[in-house]
Order: structure tokens, then sequence, then C-alpha cells
């Protein structure tokens, strides 16, 4: 294995150490203008994979190499490649570009498919180049093992599909509110099997992009924050109904966090068993401090208040 090493010409190992050389200036400057600010990392990242192809590519077709190493050579080409292209691909053009100039959000699910798709076609090619197999003979028996691993997997399949449409047609974004089976909370995070949400009591829930996909989902943040809230309260036949609704009417008037004051209403809503129940609508700004604002409308002891399910 030395021996063919050995035997290389002045003039190729002169090569190799010009092309190597070329490589550690061109890493260093590039650390250099990264310090500086004017060039990114995943720039210059994808600048020094592409070198490191050329002096793969110089290497392989240029030096006289043993017949063994030469498709292993290959290969490192395509690792290279593939990684040169999950660069350019998602860190720079997704991550860098899209998100960060243009401020376009770009699902992490994207992301992560757009790197799997890249990653597997390289795959393929390092199968066909280096290892010569034939495809055809193995996406066959491929396809059936496919068949009955989707059957197995059909959850999973169902959650991935789920979560890819949800990225795509984006009902809701990451902290918007939401309500989903009975639940409201917070979007913390969403990827292909799960969507997290933080509901009002501080628990994290994780619920499947299937279920999602199948409930009604009620989404507070879009098209605005803007929430109008409704609630029932019971105020004893003591009190004066015209006295009930000033008294309430002055306990959103001064809540801060009830926008539109002007569009607060309190009505009669029903004559029950031991009280007179009354509906309050009132317009908030922020569907995170709904639980606030009805607090202290049922806390205030401007009258005697009881709380009545809707």
């Amino acid at each position: 294995m030395i021996e063919p090493l050995l035997a290389l010409t002045m003039p190729a190992h002169a090569w190799a150490a010009i092309a190597i050389g070329a490589f550690v200036v061109l890493w260093g400057l590039a650390r250099i203008l990264v310090r500086l600010h004017w060039v990114s990392l995943n720039a210059t990242r994808g600048f020094q994979l592409a070198i490191l192809i050329l002096i793969c590519e110089g290497i392989r077709t240029r030096m006289p190499l043993p017949v063994f190493l030469a498709p292993w050579l290959k290969a490192l080409e395509l690792i290279l490649l593939a990684f040169l292209a999950v660069q350019v691909v998602v860190k720079l053009y997704i991550g860098q570009y899209l998100e960060r100039r243009r401020h376009v959000f770009v699902a992490r699910i994207i992301r992560d498919l757009t790197t799997v798709l890249i990653v597997a076609l390289f795959a393929l090619l390092f199968l066909r180049l280096v290892l010569n197999v034939n495809l055809a003979a193995i996406l066959t028996p491929s396809a059936i093992l496919t068949a009955i691993i989707g059957l197995s997997m059909q959850d999973t399949i169902g959650n991935f599909i789920a979560g890819l449409i949800i990225q795509l047609e984006k009902p809701f974004d990451l902290d918007d509110w939401i309500e989903v089976d009975g639940q409201r909370g917070q979007v913390r995070e969403m990827n292909w099997r799960y969507t997290k949400i933080e509901t009002t009591d501080k628990i994290y829930m994780i619920i499947p992009n299937n279920k999602i996909s199948t409930e009604k989902v009620i989404n507070y943040s879009k098209p605005t924050p803007v929430v109008k809230e409704f609630i029932n309260i019971g105020v004893s036949y003591d009190v004066a109904p015209v006295k009930v609704k000033q008294a309430v009417l002055a306990i959103l008037k001064a809540n801060p966090h009830v926008i539109q004051k002007e569009e607060s209403e309190v009505f009669l809503h029903e004559y029950g068993d031991s009280s007179i129940v009354y509906r309050i609508a009132y317009m908030i700004g922020d569907p995170g401090v709904h639980r606030d604002v009805r607090d202290e409308v049922y806390s205030a002891h401007l009258v005697p208040v009881q709380e009545t399910r809707d």
C-alpha cells in the first residue's frame, strides 16, 4: 500500500502540497473574514467544502493512485458534495436568504425533508457510481418492502403527512394561541410527528399531527390577535339589572387588557332558579390574558356575582 505512494513523481507530490497549502491559506483567510463579519459562517463552510471537493477531484484525476483507492476517493467526493448541497440549499438559501433576509418563515419539517431528499439522492449516486449497484434490481424488492413497512407504520406516516400539510397550509404558527380538543394553549414546537402547545396551566401537551388534522382547531391569534370573549355570570335577584350592567361595564372599562371598550356589552341572558344570568362580551388584544380578565370580572366586589356555565 505504501509503495505506490512512494512511486509518485515529484510534480504530483508538488501539486498535492500546493493544493493542501492553498486550502490551509484559504481556510485561514475565511476565518478572518468571518471574525470581521464580512462573510457569514455558513458561506465560509460552503466555500471550504467546495475547495475540498476540487482538491479531491484533482488528486483523483491528476495523480497516479492505487486501483483500490480511486473508488473511495470518489465516494469521499460524493459525501462532500452532499454536505455542500445541504449547506447551500438548507443553510444558505433557506436559513440565511429566505428566513433572515426575506423574513419568510420556513417550517422545520420542510428543512428536514429537504435534507433527507438531498442525502437520499447522493446515497443513490453512491450506490450507482461507487459500488456499481444496479438500482433497478434493488428498487423492485424495495417497493415491496416499503409497502410492508408502510402498513406497519400507518400512524407514523399519517403524522408525517399531516405535519407536512400543516406546515404547508400554516393554519397556525409558533407562539400562536390555539384551541385543540377543548384545550387552549400557545404553540411552542412543530415538527414532523407532533405539535407541542403550552396550556394556560403551564402544562405542555404533545398532540400528534394526525389528530390535529382531524380535530377542530381554533386559532385565536389569526388573522389578528384581537379576540371577542364571552362569559356568563349569575347575580342575585336582589340586585337591579341596570346596576349589574353598570358595574360590569365599569370593571371592563378599568381593565387595561380590554380593548375597544365601547364594544363591551352585557345582556340579560336568562332567569335561573336562584339568580339572573348575564352574558358579557368584551374584546381583548392578547389571547394569553383571557383568564386574567375573567378572574377580574368574577372576583369583582361591586356586585355579588356567581359564575355559571356557558
